[in-house]
Order: structure tokens, then sequence, then C-alpha cells
């Protein structure tokens, strides 16, 4: 509810909660009443001219104050991301070469670099030599 209409609402509430200076209880029953705060249900009764203790209203503007200055709850910090997580290394991969084309991503995982000799070992049938350029006959080029 807006505050026009609260306060229009609240012409009749204050007569229902009966005459005289309630005080903290009435501060705090409009609050309830109107999911508002407690400061904004202190403007808004000292605006329809209902009668407060001014040692009230001074305790609760101080009130007010300290707890909006963050003395109240306290976010919890957000963890670091470390540089380069997502883009060059993730939970799955120790270096992402690349994206398939449905956005997953490629590349070294955990396992194969905890063991590097796994995935770099020649096979038994390999010869070093077969690796070396100037061994290559034109004959066995595919293009």
């Amino acid at each position: 509810m807006k505050r026009p209409a609260r306060l229009q609402s609240a012409r009749a509430w204050v007569q229902q909660f009966g005459p005289g200076p309630h005080g903290r209880r009435l501060v705090h029953a409009y609050s309830v009443w109107y999911h508002t705060g407690l400061g904004c249900a202190l403007k808004e009764l000292q605006t329809l001219e209902v009668v407060l203790d001014p040692d009230y209203i001074q305790k609760l503007q101080t009130t007010i104050r300290e707890t909006s200055r963050g003395t109240g709850r306290k976010k919890t910090p957000e963890p670091e991301v470390p540089a380069g997580y997502g883009q060059w290394w993730d939970d799955n991969f120790a270096y992402i070469d690349g994206y398939t084309e449905g956005g997953f991503p490629c590349g070294t995982t955990w396992e194969e670099s905890s063991n590097p000799e796994a995935f770099l070992e020649e096979s038994p049938d390999s010869d070093s030599s077969s690796l070396d350029p100037d061994s290559i006959e034109d004959d066995e080029i595919p293009f």
C-alpha cells in the first residue's frame, strides 16, 4: 500500500487502537500492521499528528540511525574467484583448449594432468624416426 492510501486508512486505525499516547506499542503496532519500518511508522504517525513521548522519539531515531550505519545485519563476503577460472580452467579441466558448438569446454582434464605420462606415452610400435620430417617420403604424404 502506498503512503497516501496508508495515511487515509491509518486515521481510522489509530482511532480503533484507542485514545491517548501509547508510545512504543503504537509505533510498533503501526509498523507491523502496515508492513513498514519503524522510521516510516514514526514519520507517518507524526504526519497524522498522533501525540508521542519526545524521549521515545529521540531514542527511536538514534536506534534507526545506528542500524542504518551498518551495525545491523552484515553481508557475507562473496568468495574471491581465482584469475582464469572458467576461461582457462575450471573444476573439470586443468586447461580449457576451446569450446564446442554447444558451448561445452574441451581440453585437458585434471586426471590427465595429474598423470602426464598416461597421455604422453608413445605406443609400443611407434618409431621415433617417423616423427623426423626428412625421413618422410613424398609417396607417404596424403595430400
